[in-house]
């Protein structure tokens, strides 16, 4: 009866989740792959819960249970790779270890409508399933370095999120194949085995619907200050800094500032590759000493290079957001926001979003459908 419960729990949750994708207005690949791993899940659940009234049919039911390990593969790619999660090489992988799942199944239903036993029938099972473990310890592998991938480079929240699917993923699968194994008799393992992995499996859908909605779906904290004209905003009218109060705020210091928001805004300036203080002072005939003043006392910028690439994040962001541009790579992005590779431009737009490129027109997009 506890099995049963567990079971059930499982059925439930898995196709609860399984709903939450569905009515996504907006649809990633995401929450396409573990809409599938959900409903894989579901199918092992309902099995485990009919296995003695379905007799043969239970084969047939256990043929959907084939995007387990190798589906969660797949929603660990989704969920971590930023550009090109999922390509047709991977799909054929897991798809692979797919149609081998449903070959064991199969056999099964063959054997069991068998007039008498058919040792061809039980060995290719054994042999078949014995493959089928091999690729998929592969598949659990890789789930695990889609968390480990970059873990050493990300930092806030991105490092919290790889921690957390880190720490739920790799929970579950050595308590599963490890911690098991020291139930005892081969019956208790057995049986705690299917506990256990029931409750890991109810387990790792709850963290990875919270992973989606926290990586995919909270509003950033840069939507809420987008403005027409950066410079208007960032040019400070009442509140001064402390260090802006010994310097004399003279008619041609304003001037001057004047002049530099012109040559920025209306000139497109800032969108000159590897522009540096002295191209401006070049520009403008005037010392590099005099523009990086301005930028500190009359912009309030830390300096030359991030007044700068924070306008051309702004501007990012008018052509991420703007429909015709859907189709755009993200590097086309970052040259026409005046980045020389993808790289720095992803690092410029997340220390100052909190997100990717990529992630920002996605929940824009999501906004507007």
């Amino acid at each position: 009866m506890e099995l049963l419960s567990i079971h059930s729990a499982l059925l439930l949750v898995s196709l609860l989740i399984l709903l939450l994708q569905l009515f996504v207005r907006q649809k990633r690949t995401i929450h396409i792959v573990f809409a599938i791993f959900c409903g894989s899940i579901a199918m092992f659940a309902a099995r485990q819960l009919g296995d003695e009234q379905m007799a043969a049919y239970r084969f047939i039911v256990g043929m959907g249970a084939c995007a387990t390990c190798n589906g969660f593969w797949l929603v660990a790619r989704a969920l971590f790779r930023e550009t090109n999660p999922i390509s047709g090489k991977h799909i054929l992988a897991a798809g692979g270890l797919g149609l081998l799942l449903i070959a064991g199944q199969g056999l099964g239903l063959a054997q069991s409508m068998a007039l008498g036993e058919i040792a061809a029938l039980q060995q290719g099972r054994v042999a078949l399933y014995e493959i089928i473990n091999l690729f998929s310890s592969c598949m659990l592998v890789l789930g695990a370095w889609e968390g480990c991938r970059g873990l050493s480079k990300a930092q806030g929240q991105q490092l919290w999120q790889r921690l957390l699917f880190l720490s739920s993923y790799c929970s579950a699968v050595l308590v599963c194949t490890v911690l098991v194994k020291f139930a005892g008799s081969p019956d208790a393992i057995a049986e705690l085995g299917k506990v256990l992995s029931t409750i890991c499996a109810i387990q790792i859908i709850i963290v990875t619907q919270v992973l989606i909605y926290w990586r995919f779906h909270r509003k950033p904290t840069c939507a809420k200050y987008i403005a027409p004209s950066y410079l208007d905003e960032i040019i400070p009218t009442k509140t001064v800094c402390i260090e802006k109060i010994n310097v004399i705020d003279n008619e041609g210091e304003q001037a001057l500032a004047k002049q530099i928001q012109q040559v920025l805004e209306q000139q497109n300036m800032y969108l000159q590759t590897n522009l540096k203080v002295a191209d401006l002072a070049r520009h403008m005939s005037v010392s590099e000493y005099r523009i990086s003043r301005i930028f500190r006392h009359h912009f309030n910028a830390r300096n030359f290079n991030q007044f700068i690439n924070e306008m051309r994040i702004e501007h990012a962001r008018i052509l991420l957001k703007d429909p015709q541009n859907a189709q755009w790579p993200i590097l086309v992005v970052g040259l026409e926001s005046g980045f020389a590779s993808v790289g720095p431009f992803t690092r410029a737009f997340k220390s100052i979003c909190d997100m990717t490129p990529n992630q920002y027109r996605q929940f824009h997009q999501s906004l507007h459908r």
